[in-house]
């Protein structure tokens, strides 16, 4: 049995970053593509489509950007969080098995 008992702050900062960027770059461009679509189907809006796509382009970028800066900062409270706690209660416990493929390759596994 083995335990996690301290999370690097950055790292974990770097990890929060990559996902809170590419899940809100992922909303943007659903955004953006939508934004397109709604901008071209009502045309009181009188959006041209360079407009509403630099509009959309500057939406997406600036989402992707807070999401990254946001996703560090969240990443680096979550992991000093867990290393405060961690001294506490104790860290999380994992049981990691080594698995040999070849080994199992011969055998069948019932369930």
């Amino acid at each position: 049995m083995y335990q996690i008992k301290r999370v690097d702050l950055i790292s974990f900062g770097k990890i929060g970053s990559i996902v809170f960027g590419v899940v809100l770059f992922l909303i943007g461009v659903f955004l953006a593509v939508l934004t397109l679509l709604v901008s071209q189907k009502i045309p009181s809006l009188e959006l041209d489509l360079m407009v509403a796509g630099g509009i959309s382009l500057a939406f997406t970028a600036l989402l992707t950007a807070s999401g990254v800066i946001v996703g560090f900062i969240a990443g680096v409270l979550i992991a000093l969080i867990y290393n405060l706690l961690s001294r506490l209660v104790g860290g999380l416990r994992l049981e990691i098995v080594y698995i040999n493929k070849k080994e199992e390759k011969g055998k069948e596994i019932i369930h």
